[in-house]
C-alpha cells in the first residue's frame, strides 16, 4: 500500500529502509533518543527524515544527530 501523494514504489522502499535502520540501528536509535521527525519526518526547511534519506542506502555508522552511508554520503538531523 503505497502512502498517498508518493511516486510508485518511494513508500516501499522507505518502509524497506526503515525495517533495515531499525533492525540494525534501533537500540542504538532509542539510545540517543530519536524523535519520529528525525526519523521520517518529511522534507521541511531543507531537512528530511532519516528514512526518507536512505533511498536504499546502508548506514555504516550512526551519531546522536548525524548518518554515515557506505557510499560515502552523511545525513545531520539538522541539514540546514
Amino acid at each position: 500500500m503505497a502512502r498517498p501523494g508518493s511516486a510508485p514504489g518511494t513508500w516501499e522502499k522507505a518502509v524497506f529502509d526503515a525495517c533495515r535502520l531499525f533492525g540494525n540501528w534501533g537500540r542504538l536509535l532509542i539510545e540517543f533518543g530519536s524523535t519520529a521527525i528525525d526519523l521520517v519526518g518529511t522534507p521541511r526547511n531543507g531537512a528530511v527524515g532519516l528514512v526518507w534519506w536512505l533511498k536504499g542506502r546502508h548506514v555504516r555508522s550512526l551519531g546522536h544527530d548525524c548518518a554515515f552511508a557506505s557510499d560515502g554520503s552523511d545525513w545531520w538531523k539538522d541539514a540546514q
